[in-house]
């Protein structure tokens, strides 16, 4: 037999009945064909799973309001969806194969037509591959998704629309940067603001009316939309805090976090008539929750009971870029330099 086709076994076979000649033919065949079509039995599986977090992202983006949520559903399911679709990936080559061939299959193979003989090519092209093989190589298909997964999210929020938060007429010193971006989309008001240089007093974008109708302008004429963020947007306390919820620095919660429905309704009523007020009677269609936190109890409020067409979630944030006026309080991957890079 001939050196290349003894390299197709491992290092420690030395007896190769010459019932494997034909097999030996299959292996080398396959393995060249992988090779010119640029291992393909890696990128599949990769490319799978990539895809497959990116939908399961998406398949779950409504019920991501709650921290608890996110924080344990949300990791399982991208876990299971990545390996689901690895697994999925793998059985689909190894059918390509033993059964219909990924190029030009040996026409006079026995060993290849046979059932038999194609679980003895199964076990022979994988034999040399041990536990510790297999598991190197899932880990790299999903380390590789992962990869895939960012990648997409890249190309999305580089072309899709860009959101900026926490607009009010108390100072926005973005939004001249923002509205330079092509693709700057949202702008996401505070009714109510607290000016916290001149003793917290509270204070609604109707008292500014030029403000008003510079917004409507941009509205308007260039074509921006307008969303309402919350109605204070400001940090609370609770005398029975949810478990598992993340607080502020101060031990503060975000303004619809734990929340029940009735005191959520007060507040959104309370932003409505101040909107209503500074936009001459109109009502906003977009609400997005201050700290991205909420619940679906008050998502399906702001549906059903006042006419909400769009409730930003977690996965808008992923596809999509959010400045915000003053991002000081933001970590890194918040920051204005490095929304521009991702």
């Amino acid at each position: 037999m001939e050196l290349a086709d003894r390299a197709i076994f491992p290092p420690n076979t030395t007896h190769i009945s010459s019932d494997d000649v034909g097999l030996v033919s299959y292996q080398r065949q396959d393995h060249l064909c992988f090779k010119c079509c640029g291992s393909c039995d890696v990128m599949l599986p990769i490319s799978c799973c990539g895809f497959s977090l990116f939908a399961a992202f998406w398949a779950l983006s409504d019920s991501l309001w709650e921290q608890e949520a996110v924080s344990s559903m949300l990791p399982k399911a991208l876990l299971a969806a990545a390996l689901l679709s690895v697994a999925v990936a793998e059985c689909v080559l190894l059918f390509c194969r033993l059964k219909l061939g990924v190029c030009e299959r040996p026409k006079k193979s026995k060993l290849v037509r046979s059932a038999p003989s194609r679980f003895r090519a199964l076990r022979a092209l994988y034999r040399c591959r041990p536990f510790a093989g297999w598991a190197c190589r899932l880990t790299f298909e999903v380390l590789g998704g992962l990869a895939t997964f960012f990648l997409l999210a890249g190309l999305l929020r580089a072309f899709g629309p860009m959101h900026l938060d926490d607009v009010h007429p108390l100072g926005c010193a973005y939004l001249d940067g923002f509205m330079a971006h092509s693709h700057a989309k949202y702008l996401w008001i505070i009714p109510i603001q607290h000016d916290h240089h001149n003793g917290n007093v509270s204070v609604a974008i109707s008292e500014n009316r030029s403000w008003c109708e510079e917004m409507m302008r941009l509205q308007e004429e260039e074509g921006y939309i307008l969303g309402m963020h919350g109605a204070h947007h400001d940090w609370h306390e609770l005398d029975t805090p949810p478990e598992h919820t993340p607080t502020h620095a101060d031990h503060m919660y975000a303004e619809f976090q734990g929340l029940n429905l009735t005191e959520a309704r007060s507040r959104i009523e309370l932003g409505l008539s101040v909107w209503a007020d500074a936009f001459n009677g109109s009502q906003p269609t977009h609400f997005s929750f201050p700290g991205q936190w909420g619940s679906k109890e008050v998502v399906s409020m702001l549906r059903d009971e006042y006419g909400f067409t769009y409730v930003r979630s977690l996965y808008d944030g992923l596809i999509g870029r959010i400045y915000h006026c003053d991002d000081s309080f933001c970590q890194v991957t918040c920051k204005a330099w490095f929304l521009d890079l991702w």
